[in-house]
C-alpha cells in the first residue's frame, strides 16, 4: 500500500527553485534519501512532514492531500517527524519523556505506560526507562528522541539526518533499530552518509538539481558502481555508482 505520494512536485524559495516535478510513491520500508548539499533533502522532508505545502503538485500522505487544510490536519496524526535539530529535557525521565509525547499526541492518558513501554522495547531502550536524560549517551538520546516520534503508532516517519553526530559503533546499532521500525512502517530519512542507505538495506533515493535522478534498491547503486573503471579510487562500489550518478546528473554551467 503506498502511504505517501509526490506527484509532479515542486517548490521554490522566491525566484530560487528547488524542487523540479517531483514525483514518487513511497510504500512500507526505510527509504533513504540521498543528495549532496543544496541538492533539496530537507526541502522535501518539510513537504513530507507537512510543514510545507506544494507551489504545484499535490503530497499526499495515507490518502491526505496535504493542500488541504482539513486534510493536512489528518495527515499530521498518522505521521512522526524528527527534524535535524530537536530538543529534550535533560532533567525529565527516559518513561516520562516518552509519555508526555505520547500525550501530546492524543493518546489516551490510561494508555500512555503501555505505548510507551512498547517503543522503548522496541527501539531497545527499556532499561533506560528510568534514566535522566542528560544521563544518556549521543545514540540512546537519538533512539530516545525517535521513541518521542514513534510512541502514537505513526504509520509514516520522517526522519531528517538521524545519525548525525553519533559515533560508529552507536551508528550501526541505530541502523539496526531503524530497519526493524521499517518492518511495518514506512519511513524517508535524509542522510549525508551513504552507508545509512546500504546498511538498513532499503530504497535508495538520490536528488540532485531537484529532481529524483535514481530510485532503487541499495545492491542497484553497487551494480552501478562496478560498472565504472575503478582505478586507483579505493572507494566502494556503492561509493563509485554514487558519485557516477553526481557526475552524469551534475548541471552544465550556462553561458553566460
Amino acid at each position: 500500500m503506498t502511504a505517501m505520494k509526490f506527484e509532479h512536485v515542486s517548490f521554490g524559495y522566491g525566484k530560487r527553485p528547488v524542487l523540479n516535478d517531483v514525483s514518487l510513491q513511497l510504500g512500507t520500508g526505510v527509504h533513504a534519501l540521498l543528495g549532496p548539499n543544496g541538492a533539496g533533502k530537507t526541502t522535501l522532508l518539510s513537504l513530507a512532514g507537512t510543514f510545507r505545502t506544494p507551489q504545484s503538485g499535490h503530497v499526499t500522505i495515507q490518502g491526505h492531500d496535504t493542500s488541504i487544510r482539513k486534510e493536512r490536519e489528518a495527515a499530521r496524526r498518522r505521521i512522526g517527524v524528527l527534524p535535524q535539530s530537536y530538543r529534550l529535557v535533560g532533567s525529565m525521565r527516559v518513561a516520562e519523556t516518552v509519555q508526555f509525547a505520547a500525550w501530546s499526541q492524543g493518546v489516551a492518558t490510561k494508555a500512555l505506560t503501555t505505548k510507551t513501554t512498547q517503543v522503548l522495547n522496541l527501539l531497545g531502550i527499556a532499561d533506560l526507562a528510568d534514566r535522566r536524560v542528560k544521563s544518556l549517551s549521543g545514540g540512546q538520546r537519538q533512539r530516545l528522541a525517535i521513541a518521542t516520534v514513534m510512541v502514537h503508532e505513526p504509520e509514516v516517519l520522517v526522519l531528517d539526518e538521524p545519525t548525525v553526530g553519533l559515533d560508529p559503533e552507536v551508528r550501526l546499532e541505530f541502523r539496526r533499530a531503524l530497519a526493524e521500525v521499517g518492518v511495518d512502517r514506512t519511513v524517508i530519512m535524509s542522510t549525508h552518509m551513504l552507508e545509512d542507505a546500504i546498511l538498513v538495506n532499503g530504497r535508495v533515493l538520490v536528488l540532485l538539481g531537484g529532481r529524483i535522478v535514481f530510485d532503487g534498491p541499495s545492491a542497484a547503486l553497487r551494480d552501478l558502481g562496478d560498472q565504472t573503471p575503478a582505478g586507483d579510487d579505493p572507494s566502494s562500489p556503492a561509493e563509485r555508482g554514487y558519485q557516477a550518478l553526481i557526475r552524469q546528473h551534475k548541471e552544465v554551467p550556462r553561458a553566460a
